[in-house]
């Protein structure tokens, strides 16, 4: 059995590099190990934004992601959430 940080660390690398980029901030992450994942399991992280809003008079803005990852036969292994903070 994979230790969880493997997928818990695609999900990072999915919303810190994938989908926003360079300039952002990793503000927090939370995670449910729902299935195990096994050393050769190919595993695909998915990301959807559920929720964006704006403090600091609109100088921060955050964007909230509801974050999965799934193995080879399509089994949710990893579910979760992803906050992203842009300056």
């Amino acid at each position: 059995v994979a230790h969880g940080a493997l997928s818990s660390g695609l999900i990072s690398a999915v919303l810190g590099f994938k989908l926003f980029g360079p300039g952002i901030l990793y503000g927090g992450q939370t995670v449910r190990f729902v299935k195990p994942v096994f050393f050769g399991d190919k595993l695909t992280a998915i990301a959807t934004v559920k929720e964006m809003f704006t403090k600091k008079e609109g100088k921060l803005k955050f964007i909230i992601c509801d974050t999965t990852v799934k193995n080879q036969n399509d089994e949710t292994v990893t579910t979760g959430e992803g906050t992203i903070i842009f300056m």
